[in-house]
Protein backbone atom coordinates (compact mmCIF):
# COMPACT_ATOMS: atom_id res chain seq x y z
CA UNK A 1 0.00 0.00 0.00
CA UNK A 2 1.32 3.72 -0.86
CA UNK A 3 0.45 7.05 0.34
CA UNK A 4 -1.89 8.49 -2.42
CA UNK A 5 -0.02 10.43 -4.77
CA UNK A 6 -1.20 13.32 -7.09
CA UNK A 7 -1.57 10.61 -10.01
CA UNK A 8 -3.86 8.57 -7.58
CA UNK A 9 -5.63 11.74 -7.28
CA UNK A 10 -5.77 12.10 -11.15
CA UNK A 11 -7.72 9.16 -11.46
CA UNK A 12 -9.73 9.02 -8.08
CA UNK A 13 -9.90 12.83 -7.53
CA UNK A 14 -12.85 13.73 -10.19
CA UNK A 15 -14.50 10.03 -9.85
CA UNK A 16 -14.85 10.94 -6.49
CA UNK A 17 -15.91 14.29 -6.68
CA UNK A 18 -17.27 15.26 -9.81
CA UNK A 19 -20.40 12.68 -8.93
CA UNK A 20 -21.13 13.70 -5.60
CA UNK A 21 -18.84 10.90 -4.16
CA UNK A 22 -20.22 8.44 -6.02
CA UNK A 23 -18.59 6.94 -9.07
CA UNK A 24 -14.95 6.61 -7.27
CA UNK A 25 -16.21 6.00 -3.23
CA UNK A 26 -18.65 2.74 -5.05
CA UNK A 27 -16.26 -0.15 -4.36
CA UNK A 28 -12.96 1.95 -4.55
CA UNK A 29 -11.48 1.06 -7.29
CA UNK A 30 -11.14 2.28 -10.72
CA UNK A 31 -12.68 0.05 -12.55
CA UNK A 32 -15.82 0.16 -10.79
CA UNK A 33 -18.71 -0.32 -12.61
CA UNK A 34 -21.13 1.92 -10.53
CA UNK A 35 -22.16 5.05 -11.38
CA UNK A 36 -21.32 6.24 -15.01
CA UNK A 37 -19.63 3.20 -15.46
CA UNK A 38 -21.99 1.13 -14.64
CA UNK A 39 -24.49 2.72 -16.93
CA UNK A 40 -22.11 2.01 -20.33
CA UNK A 41 -22.43 -0.64 -22.78
CA UNK A 42 -18.55 -0.16 -22.91
CA UNK A 43 -18.14 -3.88 -25.04
CA UNK A 44 -20.26 -3.47 -27.55
CA UNK A 45 -19.10 -1.87 -30.60
CA UNK A 46 -19.22 1.23 -32.01
CA UNK A 47 -23.05 2.30 -32.91
CA UNK A 48 -23.18 2.46 -36.61
CA UNK A 49 -23.23 5.45 -38.25
CA UNK A 50 -26.28 7.16 -39.65
CA UNK A 51 -28.05 10.58 -39.47
CA UNK A 52 -28.37 10.60 -35.84
CA UNK A 53 -25.29 8.82 -34.38
CA UNK A 54 -22.52 10.11 -37.07
CA UNK A 55 -19.72 12.27 -34.45
CA UNK A 56 -19.02 15.56 -35.37
CA UNK A 57 -16.39 15.79 -32.98
CA UNK A 58 -12.76 13.65 -33.03
CA UNK A 59 -13.36 10.02 -31.43
CA UNK A 60 -9.35 9.75 -31.14
CA UNK A 61 -7.35 8.94 -27.79
CA UNK A 62 -3.95 10.50 -27.78
CA UNK A 63 -1.23 11.36 -25.34
CA UNK A 64 -2.37 14.88 -26.28
CA UNK A 65 -6.07 13.98 -25.42
CA UNK A 66 -9.38 12.76 -26.08
CA UNK A 67 -11.33 13.84 -29.15
CA UNK A 68 -10.93 17.47 -28.83
CA UNK A 69 -10.48 17.90 -25.53
CA UNK A 70 -6.50 18.69 -24.55
CA UNK A 71 -4.74 20.03 -21.60
CA UNK A 72 -5.36 23.79 -23.41
CA UNK A 73 -8.87 23.32 -24.22
CA UNK A 74 -10.91 26.10 -22.62
CA UNK A 75 -13.06 24.46 -19.52
CA UNK A 76 -15.91 26.79 -20.47
CA UNK A 77 -16.15 25.33 -23.80
CA UNK A 78 -16.64 21.40 -22.98
CA UNK A 79 -20.26 21.40 -22.93
CA UNK A 80 -20.10 22.36 -26.85
CA UNK A 81 -17.59 20.16 -27.98
CA UNK A 82 -19.52 16.62 -28.71
CA UNK A 83 -22.56 17.93 -30.44
CA UNK A 84 -25.22 15.02 -30.61
CA UNK A 85 -24.48 14.02 -27.20
CA UNK A 86 -26.11 15.11 -24.24
CA UNK A 87 -24.72 16.95 -21.67
CA UNK A 88 -25.19 17.22 -17.62
CA UNK A 89 -22.36 19.25 -15.76
CA UNK A 90 -22.62 18.41 -11.95
CA UNK A 91 -20.98 20.65 -9.37
CA UNK A 92 -18.72 18.87 -6.05
CA UNK A 93 -16.89 21.43 -3.94
CA UNK A 94 -15.86 21.47 -0.39
CA UNK A 95 -12.80 22.69 1.25
CA UNK A 96 -10.04 20.37 0.05
CA UNK A 97 -11.34 20.29 -3.87
CA UNK A 98 -13.97 22.05 -6.11
CA UNK A 99 -14.65 20.40 -9.43
CA UNK A 100 -17.09 20.30 -11.96
CA UNK A 101 -17.92 16.76 -14.31
CA UNK A 102 -19.56 17.31 -17.47
CA UNK A 103 -21.36 13.70 -18.26
CA UNK A 104 -21.85 12.89 -21.89
CA UNK A 105 -24.33 10.10 -22.75
CA UNK A 106 -26.46 8.92 -26.11
CA UNK A 107 -29.47 7.36 -25.43
CA UNK A 108 -28.82 7.14 -21.55
CA UNK A 109 -25.52 5.37 -22.40
CA UNK A 110 -22.90 7.67 -21.21
CA UNK A 111 -19.75 7.81 -23.06
CA UNK A 112 -17.53 10.13 -21.54
CA UNK A 113 -16.64 12.33 -18.34
CA UNK A 114 -14.90 15.37 -18.74
CA UNK A 115 -13.61 16.17 -15.38
CA UNK A 116 -12.43 20.67 -14.32
CA UNK A 117 -10.62 21.71 -11.40
CA UNK A 118 -11.39 24.89 -10.18
CA UNK A 119 -9.02 25.15 -7.43
CA UNK A 120 -6.64 27.10 -9.65
CA UNK A 121 -7.15 30.81 -10.71
CA UNK A 122 -8.35 29.86 -13.96
CA UNK A 123 -10.19 26.43 -14.04
CA UNK A 124 -8.33 23.96 -15.75
CA UNK A 125 -8.98 20.87 -17.82
CA UNK A 126 -8.07 17.93 -14.85
CA UNK A 127 -9.07 14.69 -16.74
CA UNK A 128 -11.24 12.83 -19.49
CA UNK A 129 -12.56 9.32 -18.13
CA UNK A 130 -13.50 7.50 -21.29
CA UNK A 131 -16.78 4.92 -20.81
CA UNK A 132 -17.95 4.27 -24.45
CA UNK A 133 -16.29 2.12 -26.95
CA UNK A 134 -16.62 4.66 -30.29
CA UNK A 135 -13.50 6.87 -28.84
CA UNK A 136 -9.87 4.70 -29.42
CA UNK A 137 -6.05 5.39 -30.05
CA UNK A 138 -4.55 5.61 -33.29
CA UNK A 139 -4.19 1.77 -33.00
CA UNK A 140 -7.66 1.07 -32.57
CA UNK A 141 -7.35 0.42 -28.60
CA UNK A 142 -11.14 0.86 -27.20
CA UNK A 143 -13.15 -0.18 -24.31
CA UNK A 144 -13.81 -3.53 -24.91
CA UNK A 145 -10.20 -4.57 -26.41
CA UNK A 146 -8.55 -7.09 -24.25
CA UNK A 147 -4.69 -6.40 -22.54
CA UNK A 148 -3.92 -9.04 -25.59
CA UNK A 149 -4.92 -6.34 -27.89
CA UNK A 150 -2.46 -3.92 -26.57
CA UNK A 151 0.11 -5.85 -25.89
CA UNK A 152 -0.13 -7.14 -29.67
CA UNK A 153 -0.20 -3.41 -30.84
CA UNK A 154 2.58 -2.44 -28.14
CA UNK A 155 4.65 -5.56 -26.54
CA UNK A 156 6.17 -2.71 -24.16
CA UNK A 157 2.87 -2.54 -22.29
CA UNK A 158 2.83 -3.32 -18.71
CA UNK A 159 0.08 -3.94 -16.16
CA UNK A 160 -0.14 -3.26 -12.53
CA UNK A 161 -2.10 -3.79 -9.58
CA UNK A 162 -1.95 -0.67 -7.22
CA UNK A 163 -3.90 0.11 -3.67
CA UNK A 164 -3.79 3.05 -1.98
CA UNK A 165 -3.82 4.54 1.94
CA UNK A 166 -7.20 6.28 2.65
CA UNK A 167 -8.24 9.41 1.41
CA UNK A 168 -11.00 11.57 1.12
CA UNK A 169 -11.88 10.25 -2.17
CA UNK A 170 -12.31 6.45 -1.14
CA UNK A 171 -10.13 5.52 -4.28
CA UNK A 172 -8.26 2.67 -2.56
CA UNK A 173 -7.51 -0.26 -5.78
CA UNK A 174 -6.97 0.18 -8.92
CA UNK A 175 -6.13 -2.75 -11.85
CA UNK A 176 -4.42 -0.82 -15.20
CA UNK A 177 -1.99 -0.89 -17.97
CA UNK A 178 -0.22 1.42 -19.50
CA UNK A 179 1.73 1.79 -22.93
CA UNK A 180 5.39 3.79 -22.84
CA UNK A 181 4.14 5.16 -26.65
CA UNK A 182 0.90 6.96 -24.68
CA UNK A 183 1.92 8.89 -22.27
CA UNK A 184 -0.96 10.11 -20.03
CA UNK A 185 -3.17 7.35 -20.80
CA UNK A 186 -3.89 4.68 -18.57
CA UNK A 187 -6.12 1.19 -19.43
CA UNK A 188 -8.53 -0.06 -16.25
CA UNK A 189 -9.29 -3.24 -15.89
CA UNK A 190 -12.11 -4.70 -13.31
CA UNK A 191 -10.28 -5.05 -9.86
CA UNK A 192 -11.27 -8.68 -9.75
CA UNK A 193 -10.06 -10.27 -12.75
CA UNK A 194 -7.12 -10.86 -11.44
CA UNK A 195 -6.11 -11.09 -7.18
CA UNK A 196 -2.56 -11.03 -6.17
CA UNK A 197 0.27 -8.36 -4.26
CA UNK A 198 0.86 -4.66 -5.23
CA UNK A 199 3.10 -4.43 -8.28
CA UNK A 200 3.66 -5.57 -11.53
CA UNK A 201 1.02 -8.06 -12.95
CA UNK A 202 2.62 -10.48 -16.02
CA UNK A 203 0.34 -9.39 -19.06
CA UNK A 204 -0.59 -13.24 -20.42
CA UNK A 205 -2.59 -13.68 -16.78
CA UNK A 206 -4.58 -10.70 -18.07
CA UNK A 207 -4.75 -11.48 -21.56
CA UNK A 208 -8.16 -11.78 -21.66
CA UNK A 209 -9.69 -9.44 -19.74
CA UNK A 210 -11.71 -5.90 -21.53
CA UNK A 211 -10.48 -2.55 -20.28
CA UNK A 212 -13.84 -1.02 -18.42
CA UNK A 213 -12.49 2.87 -18.18
CA UNK A 214 -9.88 4.46 -20.08
CA UNK A 215 -8.52 7.43 -18.21
CA UNK A 216 -6.58 10.41 -20.01
CA UNK A 217 -4.64 12.70 -17.82
CA UNK A 218 -2.92 16.09 -19.06
CA UNK A 219 0.70 16.51 -18.04
CA UNK A 220 1.02 18.05 -14.52
CA UNK A 221 1.52 21.81 -14.48
CA UNK A 222 4.05 22.09 -12.89
CA UNK A 223 7.30 22.33 -15.43
CA UNK A 224 9.64 19.78 -15.88
CA UNK A 225 12.99 20.29 -14.62
CA UNK A 226 16.00 20.99 -17.55
CA UNK A 227 18.63 18.73 -17.56
CA UNK A 228 21.21 18.36 -14.53
CA UNK A 229 25.13 19.63 -15.12
CA UNK A 230 26.23 16.22 -14.67
CA UNK A 231 23.99 15.54 -17.70
CA UNK A 232 25.14 18.71 -19.61
CA UNK A 233 28.41 18.16 -19.24
CA UNK A 234 27.96 14.55 -20.31
CA UNK A 235 25.82 15.52 -23.51
CA UNK A 236 26.34 13.24 -26.51
CA UNK A 237 24.77 10.65 -28.90
CA UNK A 238 20.46 9.94 -28.14
CA UNK A 239 18.80 7.46 -28.90
CA UNK A 240 14.91 6.96 -28.98
CA UNK A 241 13.00 4.37 -27.32
CA UNK A 242 11.35 1.66 -29.93
CA UNK A 243 7.70 2.26 -29.70
CA UNK A 244 8.02 5.09 -28.27
CA UNK A 245 5.99 8.31 -28.77
CA UNK A 246 7.87 11.68 -28.21
CA UNK A 247 5.58 14.39 -27.72
CA UNK A 248 7.48 17.44 -27.97
CA UNK A 249 6.67 20.76 -26.47
CA UNK A 250 9.11 23.52 -28.36
CA UNK A 251 10.81 23.42 -31.30
CA UNK A 252 13.80 25.83 -32.51
CA UNK A 253 15.77 25.41 -35.57
CA UNK A 254 19.09 27.00 -36.76
CA UNK A 255 20.20 26.88 -40.37
CA UNK A 256 22.88 24.50 -38.59
CA UNK A 257 21.02 22.49 -36.09
CA UNK A 258 16.68 21.80 -34.87
CA UNK A 259 16.29 21.34 -31.25
CA UNK A 260 13.29 20.14 -29.95
CA UNK A 261 11.95 19.20 -26.40
CA UNK A 262 9.22 16.53 -24.49
CA UNK A 263 8.63 15.96 -20.62
CA UNK A 264 9.55 12.86 -20.19
CA UNK A 265 10.02 10.63 -16.95
CA UNK A 266 8.76 13.87 -15.11
CA UNK A 267 12.09 16.14 -16.55
CA UNK A 268 12.72 18.08 -19.58
CA UNK A 269 14.38 15.92 -22.10
CA UNK A 270 16.43 18.37 -25.62
CA UNK A 271 17.57 16.89 -28.29
CA UNK A 272 19.74 18.48 -31.05
CA UNK A 273 19.83 16.94 -34.71
CA UNK A 274 22.67 17.95 -37.12
CA UNK A 275 21.12 18.92 -40.11
CA UNK A 276 24.16 18.56 -42.80
CA UNK A 277 25.24 15.11 -41.13
CA UNK A 278 21.64 13.65 -38.79
CA UNK A 279 23.76 13.16 -35.98
CA UNK A 280 21.39 12.98 -32.62
CA UNK A 281 22.81 14.09 -29.41
CA UNK A 282 21.76 15.28 -26.09
CA UNK A 283 21.58 19.02 -25.75
CA UNK A 284 23.53 21.07 -23.95
CA UNK A 285 22.47 24.11 -22.32
CA UNK A 286 19.16 25.80 -21.02
CA UNK A 287 16.29 24.69 -23.13
CA UNK A 288 14.59 26.74 -25.31
CA UNK A 289 11.47 28.44 -24.29
CA UNK A 290 8.02 27.25 -24.27
CA UNK A 291 6.12 28.70 -26.80
CA UNK A 292 2.97 30.39 -25.41
CA UNK A 293 -0.39 28.55 -25.72
CA UNK A 294 -2.58 29.44 -29.36
CA UNK A 295 -6.09 28.50 -29.03
CA UNK A 296 -7.72 28.31 -32.58
CA UNK A 297 -8.60 32.18 -34.12
CA UNK A 298 -12.09 32.53 -33.83
CA UNK A 299 -12.24 36.13 -35.27
CA UNK A 300 -9.88 37.05 -38.65
CA UNK A 301 -6.64 39.02 -38.05
CA UNK A 302 -8.33 42.19 -39.40
CA UNK A 303 -11.16 41.88 -36.43
CA UNK A 304 -13.90 42.43 -39.31
CA UNK A 305 -15.90 38.96 -38.76
CA UNK A 306 -15.95 35.62 -36.54
CA UNK A 307 -16.45 32.42 -36.71
CA UNK A 308 -20.27 31.25 -34.66
CA UNK A 309 -20.15 27.40 -34.38
CA UNK A 310 -22.90 25.38 -33.33
CA UNK A 311 -24.08 21.82 -33.43
CA UNK A 312 -25.40 21.68 -37.00
CA UNK A 313 -23.63 24.95 -38.63
CA UNK A 314 -20.50 26.85 -38.73
CA UNK A 315 -21.05 30.49 -40.40
CA UNK A 316 -19.10 33.63 -40.86
CA UNK A 317 -20.47 36.44 -38.58
CA UNK A 318 -19.68 40.21 -38.36
CA UNK A 319 -17.91 41.02 -35.72
CA UNK A 320 -18.81 44.09 -34.48
CA UNK A 321 -23.18 43.64 -34.95
CA UNK A 322 -23.07 39.80 -34.83
CA UNK A 323 -25.11 39.47 -38.06
CA UNK A 324 -24.35 36.45 -39.77
CA UNK A 325 -22.89 36.96 -43.34
CA UNK A 326 -22.83 33.01 -44.89
CA UNK A 327 -22.91 29.59 -43.42
CA UNK A 328 -20.21 27.29 -44.95
CA UNK A 329 -20.85 24.16 -46.61
CA UNK A 330 -17.60 21.70 -45.05
CA UNK A 331 -17.49 18.80 -45.96
CA UNK A 332 -18.24 16.62 -48.96
CA UNK A 333 -20.30 12.92 -49.48
CA UNK A 334 -17.32 11.14 -47.77
CA UNK A 335 -15.70 13.33 -44.95
CA UNK A 336 -18.80 14.76 -43.73
CA UNK A 337 -18.01 15.36 -39.97
CA UNK A 338 -16.56 18.52 -39.29
CA UNK A 339 -13.61 18.45 -36.90
CA UNK A 340 -12.23 21.94 -36.66
CA UNK A 341 -12.50 25.42 -38.28
CA UNK A 342 -10.25 28.33 -37.63
CA UNK A 343 -8.97 31.83 -39.20
CA UNK A 344 -5.99 31.83 -41.04
CA UNK A 345 -5.38 35.42 -41.08
CA UNK A 346 -8.23 36.30 -43.11
CA UNK A 347 -9.50 33.03 -44.31
CA UNK A 348 -11.21 30.58 -42.93
CA UNK A 349 -9.77 27.08 -42.76
CA UNK A 350 -12.11 24.26 -41.74
CA UNK A 351 -11.60 20.14 -41.67
CA UNK A 352 -13.71 17.56 -42.01
CA UNK A 353 -13.32 13.89 -41.37
CA UNK A 354 -14.68 10.26 -42.27
CA UNK A 355 -16.52 10.33 -38.88
CA UNK A 356 -15.55 6.99 -37.92
CA UNK A 357 -11.92 6.85 -39.13
CA UNK A 358 -9.02 9.46 -37.94
CA UNK A 359 -8.63 10.77 -41.50
CA UNK A 360 -8.78 14.52 -42.38
CA UNK A 361 -9.60 16.37 -45.38
CA UNK A 362 -9.54 20.42 -45.42
CA UNK A 363 -11.15 23.20 -46.59
CA UNK A 364 -10.09 26.80 -47.24
CA UNK A 365 -12.86 29.81 -47.49
CA UNK A 366 -12.33 33.65 -47.88
CA UNK A 367 -14.89 35.79 -45.76
CA UNK A 368 -17.66 35.77 -48.02
CA UNK A 369 -18.18 32.30 -48.03
CA UNK A 370 -16.23 31.13 -51.27
CA UNK A 371 -13.98 28.00 -51.48
CA UNK A 372 -10.70 28.95 -52.20
CA UNK A 373 -9.46 25.98 -54.77
CA UNK A 374 -10.09 22.46 -54.46
CA UNK A 375 -10.41 20.17 -51.04
CA UNK A 376 -6.49 20.24 -49.34
CA UNK A 377 -6.06 16.31 -49.62
CA UNK A 378 -2.33 15.95 -50.38
CA UNK A 379 -1.48 14.85 -47.04
CA UNK A 380 -3.91 13.68 -43.79
CA UNK A 381 -5.14 16.48 -41.82
CA UNK A 382 -6.54 14.67 -39.07
CA UNK A 383 -5.18 16.89 -36.08
CA UNK A 384 -2.33 18.61 -37.68
CA UNK A 385 -1.94 22.17 -36.57
CA UNK A 386 -1.63 24.81 -38.94
CA UNK A 387 2.41 26.23 -39.23
CA UNK A 388 2.52 29.69 -39.91
CA UNK A 389 5.32 30.11 -42.77
CA UNK A 390 4.79 34.21 -44.14
CA UNK A 391 1.77 36.43 -45.20
CA UNK A 392 -0.73 33.87 -46.34
CA UNK A 393 1.64 30.76 -46.38
CA UNK A 394 0.83 27.78 -44.16
CA UNK A 395 3.11 24.19 -43.65
CA UNK A 396 0.73 21.51 -42.07
CA UNK A 397 2.47 17.93 -41.08
CA UNK A 398 0.72 14.70 -41.80
CA UNK A 399 -0.91 12.73 -39.63
CA UNK A 400 -0.17 9.60 -40.12
CA UNK A 401 2.43 10.17 -42.70
CA UNK A 402 6.38 12.17 -43.17
CA UNK A 403 3.84 14.15 -45.54
CA UNK A 404 4.21 18.17 -45.27
CA UNK A 405 1.51 20.24 -46.77
CA UNK A 406 2.63 24.19 -48.12
CA UNK A 407 -0.33 26.23 -48.48
CA UNK A 408 -1.18 29.49 -50.14
CA UNK A 409 -4.80 30.46 -48.10
CA UNK A 410 -5.30 33.27 -50.53
CA UNK A 411 -5.60 31.43 -53.51
CA UNK A 412 -6.38 27.88 -52.44
CA UNK A 413 -2.29 27.18 -54.29
CA UNK A 414 -1.16 23.77 -52.16
CA UNK A 415 1.44 21.16 -52.49
CA UNK A 416 2.67 18.29 -50.51
CA UNK A 417 6.27 17.06 -50.13
CA UNK A 418 7.63 13.93 -48.11
CA UNK A 419 10.79 14.20 -47.19
CA UNK A 420 11.24 10.37 -46.28
CA UNK A 421 13.26 7.82 -48.78
CA UNK A 422 12.12 4.82 -50.37
CA UNK A 423 14.69 3.20 -48.57
CA UNK A 424 13.72 4.46 -45.23
CA UNK A 425 10.10 3.84 -46.13
CA UNK A 426 10.21 -0.12 -45.50
CA UNK A 427 12.14 0.32 -42.12
CA UNK A 428 10.16 3.38 -40.23
CA UNK A 429 9.43 4.15 -38.04
CA UNK A 430 10.14 2.46 -34.89
CA UNK A 431 9.22 5.78 -32.95
CA UNK A 432 7.55 8.71 -33.73
CA UNK A 433 7.84 12.40 -32.70
CA UNK A 434 4.65 14.36 -32.58
CA UNK A 435 3.71 17.57 -31.20
CA UNK A 436 1.27 19.77 -28.87
CA UNK A 437 2.57 22.04 -30.86
CA UNK A 438 3.25 21.69 -34.82
CA UNK A 439 5.58 19.60 -34.83
CA UNK A 440 7.53 22.08 -37.88
CA UNK A 441 10.25 24.62 -37.83
CA UNK A 442 11.66 27.53 -39.84
CA UNK A 443 15.37 28.06 -40.24
CA UNK A 444 16.58 31.38 -40.99
CA UNK A 445 17.28 30.67 -44.71
CA UNK A 446 13.78 29.58 -45.29
CA UNK A 447 14.25 25.58 -44.54
CA UNK A 448 11.65 23.93 -42.92
CA UNK A 449 12.15 21.51 -40.32
CA UNK A 450 9.96 18.28 -39.98
CA UNK A 451 9.25 16.08 -37.29
CA UNK A 452 7.97 12.86 -37.20
CA UNK A 453 9.41 9.15 -37.73
CA UNK A 454 12.24 11.28 -39.78
CA UNK A 455 13.45 14.56 -39.19
CA UNK A 456 12.99 15.94 -42.83
CA UNK A 457 14.92 19.09 -44.55
CA UNK A 458 12.76 21.12 -47.06
CA UNK A 459 13.92 23.88 -48.89
CA UNK A 460 10.50 26.04 -49.53
CA UNK A 461 12.17 27.64 -52.42
CA UNK A 462 11.96 24.58 -54.64
CA UNK A 463 9.49 22.83 -52.94
CA UNK A 464 11.86 19.64 -52.41
CA UNK A 465 13.58 17.66 -49.73
CA UNK A 466 16.80 18.04 -48.88
CA UNK A 467 17.67 15.68 -46.02
CA UNK A 468 15.98 12.72 -43.80
CA UNK A 469 17.54 11.86 -41.05
CA UNK A 470 15.77 8.31 -39.41
CA UNK A 471 15.14 8.64 -35.55
CA UNK A 472 18.15 6.45 -34.24
CA UNK A 473 16.51 3.34 -31.83
CA UNK A 474 17.88 2.37 -28.54
CA UNK A 475 19.16 -1.20 -28.64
Amino acid sequence: MRTLTLIALLVAGGAGCGKGGDKGAGSGSASDGSGSAGSATATTPPPAADASTVATFKQTITSGGVGPVTEKTDPASVAMLFPGLDSVTTHDVAEDHNFDTVTFSQSGTVVLDVVINNMNRTPQIFRVDVYGSRFATLAGIRIGSTVADLVGKDPNAECRRETYDPNPEHFDKALFCESPGLQNVRFYLDWDALSGPNGKVVVSKLAAFPFKRIIWMPPQAAAPAGPTPAEVAAAGPYCFAPNAEFVVDRFVATDDNATFCAPTGGKLTCVTVTLATGAFAFAAGAPPPKPPAEPPAMVDSDGKYKLKRTPKAVAIVDAKTNKEITTLNIGDKDFRCVESVRFLRSYVYATASLCNMPRAVGFIYSPDGKQQGATLDGVNLQDSLPFHLKGDRWAFKSNDTEGVMILDAANGDVGAVDPMTKEQAGKCCPAKITGSIPPLALTPKNKLISLGGVVGVIDLATGKAEHSWPLPICK
